[in-house]
């Protein structure tokens, strides 16, 4: 038992002290690297491009959501009074959905939230 402390602390340790010399404010780089600017998609090739992906990608996402939502209903209908596991297993997968749904829904703003948040 004291050997296998002892290799630990042997190859620990270095680790730990590059790690925290290396986290010191003496090698923080204070420069803004972005000062000035702004994310644009002004001139960039295949802009179009991206922006129409990313629209069919959330597309499919709700599309994902309301087929998990349906079946969770049916299933949730269908075994209701058969089995009570079924049931609630349906029960889960529509609120899967909607939360899903949700997110999606909401990811746009929070994407932009947390660039502004980070900007400041």
């Amino acid at each position: 038992m004291p050997r296998k402390l002892l290799i630990r602390a042997v190859t620990v340790t270095p680790i730990v002290t590059a790690t925290l010399w290396a986290a010191t404010p003496a090698f923080a780089d204070t420069s803004d690297p972005v000062a000035g600017s702004s994310p644009s998609s002004a001139g960039m090739p295949g802009a179009q491009l991206v922006q129409d992906m990313l629209g069919w990608g959330q597309w499919l996402g709700m599309a994902a959501c309301a087929m998990v939502i349906i079946y969770g209903a049916a299933t949730w209908h269908g075994f209701a009074g058969a089995s009570a596991g079924r049931s609630v297993a349906g029960k889960t997968f529509v609120m899967a959905g909607g939360v899903g749904l949700v997110l999606i829904g909401l990811l746009p703003t929070l994407v932009k939230m947390l660039f502004a948040a980070g900007r400041a």
